[in-house]
């Protein structure tokens, strides 16, 4: 998989647990978790087919071989100025809902990731504690992170948590990308990304429209 350094919502079964995949679509929309894993993630670009919208995985974003990336067109297509194709990189935490008490998947943008591998740098245990992540739309922070203090899990959250560490991510993100990819692509290594990419894309993304979500 690319990386695991790791809406409306739909009820699937995933993995040992039924999860739900929440994402914050509207500006002002919150969430507060705790993160029960490092997220998978994976790229899409969209297209107009039939006069409607439809996904298309990023060949490249999502290439089984991170150290040989697959060349995409329509990345390509994007950087030379064609705005529409703009592609969107989703990255999915399982988590724990702390207001609902559920495991989810939670599906939100690499800037949300940033901000956790940036508390790890500093030495924060990210899964112990709570996080609240709030889509403000503000420059050039899109969602902002917050760390709470740290909240004991009862007996029910901790049954639920632990349903959250179970879920597949990788069965999910395989669901959006067509292709299943190998467990020796599971590895926590920033290298494995193409940041040059990402940072390329989101500058420009900036520059002409609002951030993808």
């Amino acid at each position: 998989m690319p990386r695991v350094i790791p809406n409306t919502k739909l009820n699937l079964s995933i993995g040992n647990g039924n999860g739900e995949i929440v994402a914050l679509k509207m500006k002002g929309q919150s969430i507060t978790l705790r993160l029960a894993g490092y997220p998978g993630y994976y790229g899409q670009h969209w297209i107009i087919e039939g006069g409607k919208k439809k996904p298309v995985p990023c060949a490249r974003v999502n290439s089984p071989d991170i150290s040989n990336p697959n060349p995409c067109d329509y990345c390509d297509r994007f950087l030379a100025g064609e705005d529409d194709l703009k592609p969107t990189v989703s990255f999915i935490f399982p988590a724990l809902d702390r207001k609902s008490g559920k495991p989810i998947l939670f599906d939100t943008r690499q800037q949300v990731w940033k901000e956790m591998e940036n508390q790890e740098s500093k030495g924060i245990r990210i899964f112990d504690y709570d996080w609240l992540v709030e889509r403000t739309e503000n420059k050039p922070k899109y969602y902002e992170v917050t760390r709470l203090e740290k909240d004991p899990l009862d007996t029910a959250q901790a049954k639920a948590y632990a349903e959250a560490k179970a879920l597949d991510v990788d069965k999910f993100i395989e669901s959006k990308i067509g292709f299943k990819k190998s467990k020796e692509d599971i590895v926590i290594d920033d290298s494995l990304i193409d940041e040059n990419l990402l940072s390329e894309i989101d500058s420009q993304v900036e520059e002409k429209e609002e951030m993808p979500f």
